[in-house]
């Protein structure tokens, strides 16, 4: 199963939990990859995720905060996580790939 990000109505959460305990902020990162070329276009900041005081983060991404001028009807949603602290990014997930499927219109 994967889950569907749709253009318009459709959201997911992310959540994660910092491995290092000076990460302070987490960022989500993500690309979109066209299905039928293969292209993949160049990260994005997806935005900043909302800590729970406890060393995990969460952050609601909505199908149309994918930027606009990298939207393909039929894609992969990769994504990554960039964790910071007051002296800048200490750390990155893996790139996590073709996990979320993008489409302009949800069945």
């Amino acid at each position: 199963y994967f889950p569907v990000l749709c253009q318009l109505y459709h959201d997911i959460t992310f959540y994660v939990n910092a491995s290092v305990p000076n990460i302070t902020a987490v960022d989500l990162l993500y690309r979109v990859v066209d299905k039928t070329t293969g292209t993949a276009f160049d990260w994005q900041a997806g935005g900043r995720m909302i800590p729970d005081g406890s060393g995990g983060f969460s952050f609601t991404f909505a199908g149309d905060q994918v930027n606009a001028n990298y939207r393909r009807p039929r894609s992969w949603l990769d994504y990554q996580f960039a964790g910071s602290n007051n002296t800048g990014v200490v750390g990155r997930s893996e790139k996590i790939e073709k996990q979320i499927n993008y489409m302009f219109d949800c069945p």
